[in-house]
């Protein structure tokens, strides 16, 4: 591009601070009144405020809370994708007097907003003019179900996973095309998937990814579409930090919280209301769905060339896929017991409004159909709906959410869903969704390690307990953590006791004999946890070959034009 009235000048992309000011305009009830009091408020303030103070103590990835549960700790991510989180703590660091927890948060959900519209316009070029990119961007951007992940239900890592998701097919685009970059594209903007969200990742794994790769790849040959894997199987690789932990740890968590009710894709079935765990979300469901749903079928027949007609009869497809996952058919769907564990249903919305801003960007419809009127009346419903949670949960509950807030950073009660398996509870673990973080009975506070009849002296080093413990006999230790298998026991020989878990209250135990002995707690590796950095550092620097040889090129045409004019 060459800017006006300066020839030979190159134009500055303007677009990055559109998306920029549209997700400021978006975020501005937050920005001014505070952190949405949305379904995962507590969450989304307690893992923000924790993330981001270890983050800038020096703790790249604070996968296990210490401060949660009133002390007791927490494997939060070990479990839950880092990635919003990653961005909020980055943004709090360098300000971190300035800047507290709810507004770290809003900031990094107008920054992944933001890039959420600019990954959306990049991949739109390519089918429409800039101006019809940058419309689709924009409805990408303030989706109805977009800002309902943020302002009602506080899914902040679901919405991350919109920015991350176009990626993945524009990595396919450029291997289908043999173009440079596109393995690395597409490992890197698959591991952001994972990391955003995996739920989402795993969705778009049996959807849209596959549905697209085969479009695109398959009539290529073997070869293109063994590059489109091994780039699938390289992201993968650089996620494996998160996702070998996340998964092989499960067994140590209260995982059964996951297969509930609320989980049932059949209860979520557009057709049985009966069984709706939630009837004015799943209206919202059927809401949101029919306008992606209407709006595809709308640019199929609006099109303004047949030209077209192959691509759109693919998103057409592709579209009512969604919708029918989404409206729960087939009923054997609820049979996959790892779908029961990402409630199923509503996830796929991401993929189904990508496609159906795909499908108009391509096709141009007439706004004088009755198609795409329909489909921009069902749209205009779900933004007022949303316009009215933007400001009811924030500026209407701001006394409320600012009392909440004192309350969820006393005692600091975290996800019940993340507690550890030894944890006792007083419901059943598939009832634990939603349930209210106060059921939990904690220990009193006023202790680290006590034991029957000894005497203990007790200092702490950061996450590491000291103590030394007297006692005429032998008897048993207890440690005032949840056990979790990070622990590590060391006595004074140095010898390591693998600690376990009392069975009335899930915290971290040990025996000592009697006499005098001095140990120490503290936190190690989980299982699985070096191997699984080791697996995706080697992946980085294979990443990195994938793209020395296109950097080495372009440094070649730079650098004797640097010379040239530097001389």
């Amino acid at each position: 591009m060459i800017a006006d009235g300066a020839p030979g000048r190159a134009r500055r992309p303007w677009w990055p601070l559109f998306f920029v000011a549209v997700a400021t305009a978006i975020m501005l009830p937050e920005l001014l009144w505070g952190l949405s009091a949305s379904d995962s408020y507590r969450y989304n303030l307690l893992w923000t405020d924790e993330f981001t103070s270890q983050f800038a103590a020096g703790n790249p990835w604070p996968r296990w809370l210490s401060q949660s549960w009133d002390g007791l700790g927490a494997p939060t991510f070990y479990h839950y994708p880092p990635l919003f989180f990653w961005v909020a703590a980055l943004i709090r660091t360098p300000l971190f007097d300035l800047v507290g927890a709810q507004a770290a948060a809003s900031l990094a959900s107008l920054l992944i907003l933001a890039a959420s519209g600019g990954a959306m316009y990049l991949w739109l070029r390519r089918f429409g003019s800039p101006i019809a990119a940058l419309v689709g961007a924009l409805a990408y951007e303030a989706a109805p179900y977009h800002l309902y992940d943020i302002f009602a239900r506080g899914s902040l890592a679901e919405a991350s996973a919109y920015a991350a998701l176009p990626l993945v097919p524009m990595a396919i685009e450029r291997i289908a095309d043999r173009r440079r970059g596109g393995v690395a594209l597409l490992a890197g903007g698959y591991a952001l998937l994972v990391l955003g969200h995996m739920p989402s990742a795993l969705i778009a794994s049996i959807s849209l990814i596959p549905a697209y790769f085969l479009y695109r790849v398959r009539p290529l040959g073997a070869a293109v579409a063994l590059r489109g894997a091994g780039g699938i199987l390289l992201g993968l690789a650089l996620s494996a930090a998160y996702l070998w932990p996340a998964i092989g740890l499960l067994p140590f968590t209260l995982s059964e919280a996951f297969g509930g009710a609320w989980f049932d894709p059949l209860n979520w079935a557009f057709w049985t209301p009966q069984r709706w765990p939630s009837a004015g979300r799943a209206m919202l469901n059927i809401l949101f769905a029919s306008t992606a749903l209407i709006a595809t079928i709308a640019a199929f027949f609006g099109r303004r060339s047949d030209a077209d007609r192959g691509a759109l009869r693919f998103w057409a497809l592709l579209a009512i896929a969604l919708f029918l996952l989404i409206a729960g058919f087939p009923p054997m769907i609820s049979q996959i017991s790892q779908m029961t564990m990402v409630q199923f249903p509503a996830r796929l919305m991401p993929d189904a409004d990508f496609v159906a801003i795909t499908a108009l960007v391509i096709a141009r419809p007439p706004l004088t159909r009755p198609l795409t009127i329909a489909a921009l009346l069902l749209a205009i419903m779900g933004w007022l709906v949303m316009a009215q949670a933007m400001i009811g949960r924030t500026y209407s509950v701001r006394s409320i959410a600012a009392r909440s807030q004192a309350l969820v950073l006393d005692d600091r009660r975290d996800a019940p869903t993340f507690l550890p398996a030894a944890v006792p509870m007083p419901i059943a673990p598939d009832e634990l969704f939603g349930a209210n973080p106060s059921l939990v009975r904690l220990p009193e506070r006023g202790w680290l390690v006590r034991g029957q009849g000894a005497r203990i002296i007790v200092s702490q080093d950061g996450e590491s307990i000291d103590a030394t413990v007297e006692t005429p006999s032998a008897t048993t230790l207890v440690a005032r953590r949840y056990a979790y298998p990070i622990w590590r026991v060391r006595d004074e020989r140095g010898s390591i006791i693998v600690p376990t878990a009392q069975p009335v209250t899930g915290l971290v135990t040990w025996p000592t004999p009697a006499g005098r002995h001095h140990y120490r707690l503290e936190p190690g590796p989980a299982p699985g946890e070096r191997a699984s950095l080791l697996v995706s550092f080697l992946a980085l620097m294979l990443l990195g070959l994938t793209l020395w040889q296109p950097l080495r090129s372009s440094l070649r045409k730079v650098l004797p034009f640097t010379a040239r004019t530097s001389s």
